[in-house]
């Protein structure tokens, strides 16, 4: 039998209804805290995309595009080269929107940070 604190015996359906009421706010607990976990790792996804350097990608990407005119450019590495350029995409895509976030802010843009 369930009690309450006081010690006096709780009605059965009461302790379940309880019960069921902790399970679900325990639930809605974790769901908050995976929310604002999803949300951390977003911004530091973002932050490394923004440090990341365009010019090194490009140059990556040459070097494939090398190899490729002496036919040495296999399942893999079209893979890589493929991957290679949607992360400049997306690079250049968050730098852009970056420096608009903070001309809305009033701050002058300083893309020395990225170096």
């Amino acid at each position: 039998m369930k009690t309450t604190k006081g010690g006096k015996v709780m009605n059965p359906t009461d302790a379940y209804r309880k019960q069921i009421s902790q399970e679900r706010n325990k639930a809605s607990l974790i769901h908050i805290l995976l929310f604002v976990n999803k949300k951390e790792r977003q911004k530091v996804r973002e932050v490394g995309i923004l440090k990341k350097d365009p010019e090194q990608i490009k140059e990556q990407i040459r070097k494939l595009d090398m190899s490729k005119a002496e036919g040495a450019l296999d399942k893999a590495r079209k893979h890589k080269k493929r991957q290679l350029e949607d992360t400049l995409k997306m690079v250049v895509k968050k730098r852009k929107e970056y420096d608009e976030k903070k001309k809305e802010q009033g701050e002058a843009t300083t893309s020395v940070m990225f170096r």
